[in-house]
This record gives C-alpha cells, structure tokens and sequence, in this order.
C-alpha cells in the first residue's frame, strides 16, 4: 500500500540509490547499461508487458523496444532497478554476468573496459571466465599502483 512504511521503503530506496535516474532501451533481452546485460526470465516479460500496457513504445514491429527509467547503485554493478509504470514502483533486473559483476563498482568496471578485449567480451554469453580474469588483472595493477604511491609517499616524507 501507499502507507507509512510504503514512504519509508521509498526514502530508504531514494538514500540507498540515490536520484540518477538514466533513460534505456528496454526489450524482450532486458536491458544494456554500461556494456552489461541485465535480465530476468520472469521480471523481464512482465516489465514489457506494463510498457505495452502503457504505450512507451520505439516503433518497430519486429522487435519491440521501450524507453524506461532506470537506477542504479555504482558501487553495485550487479543489479539496476527499472521503473514499472503498472506496479508504480521499481524493479530489480540482475546482470546476466553475475560471477563477473559480484561486488563490481562502476569504476573499477570502467577500468576493465579499457582493456579493449574486454568490451568485445561484454556481449559473448560464454566469455565470463575471461571477463573474471580480466577484472582481477586490473584489480591487481590496481593494488600495484596503490602500493607503488604509498612508498613514494612515505620516501618524499622521510626525504623532508
């Protein structure tokens, strides 16, 4: 219901997500954002069917895509909410990379990113493993580079 505790769950939600709301592209394959696929087998069917419902519709006969609200949390890459106009609430859809974007923030996805195999491998159904390995290698240099700055620090304080 829209009660007290329906506005507590939203200002909860609105603290934990924050306001960005971004506009994509919604079809019976989910939805893309930042090179990720998020889909559910059974959400995915029901948020076409309330867009349908409600006519937010990019005209094309063979596939049918929709213009939705999306958030989402850029410490947690794994799931995005999409706005549900039927429901009046939002929804969550999960990465279709989950191993890949458990415990995933938006930087450090940025920065594998740059690895140019890596975004080639975004849309490959098959290459998580490789997508995992390529995260940990940029999570290391990473940590390397952290490292490295700390003892230049501590060199140019005991240098003063």
């Amino acid at each position: 219901g829209w009660g007290p505790q329906h506005a507590k769950d939203q200002e909860l939600f609105a603290r934990a997500i924050g306001d960005v709301t971004l506009d994509r592209a919604l079809n019976n394959g989910g939805i893309v954002h930042e090179h990720l696929e998020y889909s559910h087998r059974e959400i995915t069917p029901l948020l076409m069917e309330a867009y349908a419902a409600h006519s937010h519709h990019r005209r094309n006969a063979k596939k049918p895509t929709f213009d939705v609200k999306v958030k989402y949390d850029p410490t947690d890459m794994s799931r995005i909410f999409v706005f549900d106009p039927r429901a009046g609430k939002y929804r969550e859809l999960p990465a279709k990379k989950r191993r890949y974007t458990e415990g995933l923030t938006l930087a450090m996805h940025k920065l594998v990113l740059r690895n140019h195999r890596a975004r080639s491998l975004m849309a490959d159904p098959d290459a998580e493993s490789r997508l995992l390995e390529l995260r940990r290698m940029a999570e290391t240099d990473l940590k390397n580079l952290s490292a490295t700055m700390e003892a230049k620090e501590k060199r140019a304080r005991a240098a003063i």
